[in-house]
């Protein structure tokens, strides 16, 4: 009896063993496949990804940590060499609004929207020509 209830059960693993890591595998080609959508998309598009940007704060004896990250929109394909190129002192513009953007804790809709604001302004003076827009791609604090 022992030995037919091993049997069976050996036979269920090994016909349903294999399925359970074909599912695994097909869930790791569709988010890999996700991934290289997004990937492929940065490339053939004039998105320029910025960041993470990471601030550490101490407010009121408590710390605040954040984490943003952004993309830029560029006018087109010169445009973005010239924002890849200029890495550094785009880094130096947006670091300490994505500062500004955690000085009150958790930041919500309105600090969205400043950092938005500032950031265009900011970039639109020093790159007039080859800006379009910015966007927030995520937020963490």
């Amino acid at each position: 009896m022992r030995r037919l209830l091993a049997l069976a059960m050996t036979l269920a693993l090994a016909v349903i063993g294999p399925a359970m890591a074909a599912d695994k595998k097909d869930k790791k080609k569709e988010e890999d496949s996700k991934i290289d959508r997004y990937t492929r998309m940065l490339k053939e598009s004039n998105y320029v990804p910025f960041g993470p940007y990471v601030v550490f704060l101490s407010r009121d004896g408590r710390q605040v940590k954040g984490r943003v990250s952004v993309a830029i929109e560029a006018e087109d394909s010169k445009a973005k060499e010239t924002l890849k190129n200029n890495k550094q002192a785009i880094d130096g513009m947006l670091y300490p609004i994505a500062t500004r953007l955690f000085e009150d804790g958790s930041p919500g809709p309105s600090h969205f929207e400043y950092f938005k604001n500032e950031a265009m302004s900011r970039l639109k003076a020093r790159f007039p020509l080859e800006v379009k827009d910015i966007f927030i791609k995520d937020v963490m604090g």
